[in-house]
């Protein structure tokens, strides 16, 4: 998805190459038998810092503290492009609310320890928010629909 936006962003004709997972799509990309790779940052870093993949540009808003020296697609040219990678706890539709509190309450603690902090920071999580459950309901929603209407508009079909 992040590639098909990026194609019609820059209104560039590129072959996306679909992959199930990262890991293989990254063996192909630092073999040299893809030329680029739009991946999540936790799965990019080491081969950033190690040497052997070159990044071009960071697809969040802001650059990550890790790699501070990479700019994003945004102050690269390509005005508005912004997709980032997002992680949310999800539990069935019908946990009682006690217990979906009591979780939240315990990742709340987890995430304001710095061991934690630094871990997640150093994998390349650029910010770490621990809204309310209500707050990732209605931001997993807006993300829906984004997407959704990105979909629409590039009339993407699944292979």
């Amino acid at each position: 998805m992040s590639s098909e936006l990026f194609k019609a962003m820059a209104g560039i004709d590129i072959v996306h190459v679909p992959y199930r997972g990262s890991a293989q799509a990254m063996n192909d990309v630092l073999s040299g038998q893809v030329t680029m790779l739009i991946d999540n940052a936790p799965s990019s870093v080491g081969f950033i810092q190690q040497g052997t993949l070159r990044p071009l540009a960071v697809t969040s808003t802001k650059r990550l503290p890790t790699l501070p020296e990479i700019p994003t697609m945004d102050e690269s040219g390509l005005k508005g492009y912004s997709v980032m990678t997002w992680y949310v706890v999800f539990a069935p539709a019908k946990t009682p609310t006690a217990i979906i509190q009591r979780a939240h309450e315990e990742f709340d603690k987890a995430l304001k320890v710095q061991e934690v902090q630094n871990r997640l920071r150093d994998a390349g999580i650029t910010e770490i928010v621990n809204g309310t459950p209500d707050a990732a309901a209605t931001f997993v929603q807006s993300e829906y629909q984004r997407w959704g209407n990105i979909i629409r508009a590039l009339n993407l079909r699944a292979n």
